[in-house]
């Protein structure tokens, strides 16, 4: 079901940004690593049962709340959907000046 290749480039494309971030937080290096790890892994694992439950229970479409931050999350999540089987579009919430959210049609 997963797309190791896909999470892996997402995962190469962004860890320096989502790594920093972490960093500036923890000041730990070894802290920064296995949770920079966690985010990426717990994210798209989550968001594969979120969209499954989600068709399952015949809802049409769903919100998903990334926040802002650095943009990283937002950016590897919108990848993911796009070539998601679940996913027939999605966009910025509308309204929502901030793009901490995104709103998925589902297919």
């Amino acid at each position: 079901k997963k797309d190791t290749q896909a999470f892996g480039e997402l995962y190469e494309r962004y860890v320096d940004r989502v790594y920093s971030y972490v960093y500036s937080r923890v000041q730990n290096v070894e802290d920064a690593e296995d949770l920079t790890a966690r985010i990426f892994y717990r994210a798209l694992d989550r968001l594969d049962s979120f969209l499954d439950k989600a068709v399952l229970a015949g809802l049409s479409s769903v919100r998903l709340v990334h926040g802002v931050g650095t943009g990283a999350l937002r950016t590897a999540l919108r990848e993911h959907l796009a070539g998601h089987v679940h996913v027939g579009s999605f966009a910025s919430e509308e309204g929502n000046s901030s793009d901490g959210a995104t709103v998925v049609e589902l297919a």
